[in-house]
Order: C-alpha cells, then sequence, then structure tokens
C-alpha cells in the first residue's frame, strides 16, 4: 500500500507530465497575417468591447497589443481572449506544481480549467478556419461557451488565502497570478458570450 507521500510525490510527477504534454498543442494555427499596426479603430474597439468586462483594465491591457489581429472582429477577439486565459491558466498550474508541495485539489481544479480552456481554444481555431465539421456555428459557439464557463466555476475553487498562510512572498506570488487568471478568465467568458449574442442575433434576422 502506497504511503500518503508517496502518492502525492507521484501527483505531483503526473501534473508535470501533463503541462509538459499540454505545452505542445500548438499556441496559433492558420490566423490572418498582421498587419503593420492597428488603426485608431482598432485600438477603439478593443476599449469599447473591454468596457463591457467585469475587469476592463485588465482587458485592454491584455488586448491593446493583438489590436491590430483582432480587426474589429468579435470571433477574433474572443479568439485571443481565450488564448490569453490558456497560456496563463497553464503558466499558474506550472507555478504552484513547482513551488507548492501537496494542495492536489487546487492542482485538479486548474487542470480541468486548462483542459476545458484548450478545448475551447481548439473550438475557436475551426471557427476562425470555417471548419465547422457539420455542426452549426451555433452548436459550435455554444460548446466554447459551456466550456469557458465550466473553466471559470474551476478556477473559482483556486483559492489562495488559506491555503498559503504564513508562507511569504509565495502566498503573494501565488494570489496575484490566481487573481490575474481568474480575471483574464472572466473577461474571455464575457467576449465569447458576446460573440455569441451576435450569432444568435443576426441567426434570428434571417
Amino acid at each position: 500500500m502506497k504511503t500518503p507521500r508517496r502518492n502525492s510525490l507521484f501527483f505531483i510527477l503526473s501534473a508535470a507530465v501533463f503541462l509538459l504534454q499540454l505545452s505542445l498543442v500548438p499556441a496559433i494555427a492558420k490566423l490572418q497575417l498582421r498587419r503593420p499596426g492597428p488603426s485608431q479603430e482598432d485600438i477603439d474597439y478593443i476599449h469599447t468591447s473591454c468596457q463591457n468586462t467585469l475587469y476592463p483594465e485588465t482587458c485592454i491591457n491584455s488586448f491593446q497589443f493583438y489590436a491590430d489581429a483582432v480587426q474589429q472582429d468579435p470571433r477574433q477577439l474572443a479568439f485571443y481572449a481565450i488564448l490569453k486565459s490558456l497560456r496563463k491558466t497553464k503558466s499558474l498550474a506550472s507555478y504552484i506544481i513547482s513551488n507548492v508541495a501537496g494542495y492536489e485539489a487546487q492542482i485538479q481544479a486548474l487542470y480541468n480549467a486548462v483542459n476545458q480552456i484548450r478545448d475551447s481554444f481548439t473550438q475557436m481555431e475551426k471557427l476562425i478556419e470555417f471548419d465547422c465539421g457539420g455542426e452549426s456555428l451555433g452548436f459550435q459557439i455554444n460548446k466554447v461557451q459551456t466550456w469557458m464557463s465550466a473553466a471559470l466555476t474551476n478556477i473559482d475553487n483556486v483559492t489562495c488565502t488559506h491555503v498559503f498562510k504564513d508562507v511569504e512572498p509565495l502566498k503573494s506570488n501565488v494570489c496575484d497570478r490566481v487573481t490575474t487568471v481568474k480575471e483574464l478568465t472572466s473577461n474571455a467568458v464575457t467576449l465569447v458570450n458576446n460573440y455569441a449574442n451576435m450569432i444568435y442575433q443576426l441567426r434570428n434576422e434571417l
């Protein structure tokens, strides 16, 4: 029978392998080539879109760099929001695994979130490429909404204030990273929903 210490070590090693596998997933596939630079209209679009999120400042700081790629397209904005959330969530999971012993429940919640955001990312790639595989556009975007909402729920279950108490500066580092991931994922959910609402509205007008 394995001891709790061995079980914990096995869990952490499995986690490391899991994150390594995720890092092999291509970040972006077949996106539009960037223009020389964003127009003022592109930048204004980012600012306007971000005002509808719960964390507009985080949103603006995250996507101003992508303004020329987004090109005032809500589909592209939702795509980059998911990509940003995926990168930061994977980074958070890797940081906790590397610096904190135990806390398997926290790591498991992040596993689930990373998988769900990765599935959303893959689905949005299909929407970017217009490769719906016989499924309706509405059904595709609904899957993205479902996965991103589930990911946000899992991330909300990652806490730092009581788990890492009396462990400084680790506690502050983990809390800052958790806050960033929660804000980015919350914003991604909003931007995905905004895109979905536009799709549903257009479909109802046909």
